[in-house]
């Protein structure tokens, strides 16, 4: 197998980490409240990254892309709700009822 893929999601993750840290002024914060692991506010969009370099290195894998639809339109959504926020039953339910999964496991007494 190819390293090309991994190198150039590598380089496309670390173009959009420097575009994304040059204009960090603009873009949204998360203000740190009782349920936040940081102490300060920090900008919202950091997996913008991330699935940059994901997409850039997976469309150069064989096979058909039908994915591709879907998941752009959870990032979309995604960067709407961090910079105005999305109401809760507008939000696509990703995964296998992830919030039924995440009530139940927040409502156990571990």
């Amino acid at each position: 197998m190819s390293l090309l893929p991994a190198m150039i999601a590598a380089a496309v993750a670390w173009g959009a980490l420097a575009i994304l840290v040059g204009n960090a002024a603009r873009l949204p914060l998360d203000r740190p409240n009782a349920r936040s692991l940081h102490a300060f506010a920090v900008p919202r969009v950091g997996g913008l990254a991330i699935w940059a370099g994901w997409l850039a290195g997976t469309v150069w894998l064989p096979g058909p892309k039908v994915w591709l639809a879907p998941l752009l339109a959870l990032v979309a959504i995604s960067l709407l709700d961090d910079h105005r926020g999305v109401h809760r039953e507008a939000q696509p339910q990703a995964g296998c009822g992830w919030r039924r999964r995440q009530s139940t496991l927040s409502s156990r007494s571990w």
